[in-house]
Parts: structure tokens; sequence; C-alpha cells
């Protein structure tokens, strides 16, 4: 029994001693009058033994099935070692039908001795900037240079651009971050969405710049060629002073070198073109999980 069920003991035999009324021991135990007469008369009929919970001993009928924890053992052993715990609810749900809640899951992480790899670290915070309420009112645009390929080919850089408003994705993988990738991205967009009306990013293109002799002489300002290109779209370009300031997309690419490194080692790619392929697959089914609808229509 429990201390709190021992005392209730205590206060039955007072009562039964006509030591203490039952108004005085609701008081006692800290429940309604009502409640302490039920109290009582459970006393009454089986004695200390029937103020034990009724559920003690008993196992829940919320646990999980032995054999499901058992597949899920194994599964982990054999091929999710490495996966965080929500992206492989995902995944035991999608591949395997195996349908599992993260706290589930982390506790047969850690009786298996595969614990959560992923840990939430105290970061200096920072305000969150409300989204821009229609699409295409700003994108945020960044690289990331990374192994994406696990070794099994060249370091790619993956250049991105996501809708502030809506968090979808656009993105491509490059030999190198470079002006032209930026382009081919914003391209894409351009063709299938309509001309953004701003990009969001750091200054390393916009500080490319070339200026001829004519120009110098002519007072125009240098502009890189990317500049270029957005002038003559009208995309206004907001250059971005620190990481914090987009960050959006930095969270992005901290989902991304996690769930796309993945996607791409069960893929087997080992190149610039089968990475790009695994990628167009990738960016619809990442799109139709993790957009959000836009506050404005527009």
């Amino acid at each position: 029994m429990t201390i709190k069920e021992i005392k209730r003991v205590e206060v039955m035999i007072l009562v039964e001693t006509g030591k203490i009324t039952g108004s005085q021991a609701a008081t006692m135990m800290g429940t309604s009058l009502r409640q302490t007469r039920r109290i009582i008369k459970k006393y009454r009929e089986g004695g200390a033994v029937n103020l034990a919970h009724g559920n003690r001993g008993k196992p829940s009928p919320n646990r999980l099935d032995p054999t499901l924890t058992s597949t899920i053992k194994q599964l982990l052993k054999e091929k999710y070692t490495d996966y965080n715990t929500l992206h492989l609810t995902e995944i035991l749900a999608e591949r395997h039908a195996l349908r599992v809640s993260a706290s589930s899951l982390t506790r047969i992480r850690q009786e298996a001795g595969y614990p959560t790899l992923h840990h939430k670290k105290s970061r200096k915070y920072y305000t969150r900037r409300e989204r821009k309420p229609m699409q295409g009112e700003m994108l945020q645009a960044d690289g990331s240079i990374h192994d994406w390929l696990e070794g099994r080919g060249p370091k790619l850089t993956l250049i991105a651009y996501i809708d502030d408003a809506t968090n979808k994705v656009y993105a491509t993988f490059r030999e190198q971050e470079d002006a032209a990738g930026y382009l081919e991205v914003l391209q894409e967009i351009c063709l299938t969405e309509g001309i953004p009306q701003s990009i969001y990013m750091d200054k390393r293109l916009t500080s490319r710049k070339r200026v001829s002799l004519v120009e110098q002489l002519a007072g125009k300002e240098p502009k890189s060629q990317f500049e270029r290109v957005l002038e003559e779209l009208g995309i206004e370009l907001i250059p971005a002073h620190s990481p914090q300031a987009k960050g959006r997309i930095e969270r992005l690419f901290e989902t991304l070198q996690d769930r796309l490194v993945k996607a791409l080692r069960e893929a087997s790619a080992d190149s610039l073109e089968k990475a790009n392929g695994v990628l167009k697959r990738f960016l619809h089914n990442y799109n139709q999980r993790f957009m959000v609808k836009a506050q404005q229509d527009g």
C-alpha cells in the first residue's frame, strides 16, 4: 500500500472506534464527505485491503504489444540507429505500418541501447519575426556545404530558398556555392510560382562586384551579376547581417542535414546527378508534410 492508503486505514480505525466523526475524517484525508462515506463503506466491507487501488499489480491496458516493441528494437538495430525520434515515428508508420508515439519510441530506444541522438542545446533566445502574410512576399535563400553523400561521392553544396509565408522549399545541389546555382533555383521559382517580391540572403553574392571604367566614370554603383538579374526582375534584395536574421532557412538546413542525408543514403546516391534526382522526390514529400497555409491569399 502507498503512504496515502496507509494513512486512510489509520483514519478508518479512528472512525470505527468512535474517536472521530465522518466530517473530521473527511478533513483529515482531504476528501469530500460523500467520498469519505464511500471509503468507510469499502473499509467495512473488506478491511484495509479494500482501500488499495483496484488496478495495482495489473498490466496497463494502454501498454504496447511486446511483439511491436520487439519489432521496433530489431529495426532500430538493423536500419535506423541514427534516425531522430520524430523522423523515426514517421518512417515506422509509412514503411512498416507500425504506429507508436514519440514518447514510447524514446523509451524503447533507451531500452534497446539506442537513445535519441539529438538533444536540444541551450541557445541565446532571439525573438522570432512574424511570417510575411502572403506567399512570394519574401524568400529566404542560403547555401549549405555539407558531406551530403557521406563519402560516397563529392562534397556538395545545397542551394535552397524557403518561402517565408508558407515554408515551401525550392533547392538544388551544386558542386559549389555560386551565383549560377542561386539563379537556377530562382528561375524555377519564377516559372512555376511567379516572381517573388523580395529575397533575404547573405551578402556573399552581393559582395562580388565588378564595374567597368565607363561605369565608374558615369558614377554608377557597382553591382554583382546576381544583383543585376534581381534588378531586371524587380526583386528587392535584403542583405542579412547575421545567421539569426534568416533563422527560418538556418533551421531548414538543420532538418535537411538529418533527413535528406538519410534519403540520399537509402537511394545509394553517389553523384551530383543522382543527388538531385533524390532531392526532387524528397522535396515533393517534404513540402506536403511541412508547408503551412499563408495568412492571406495572393
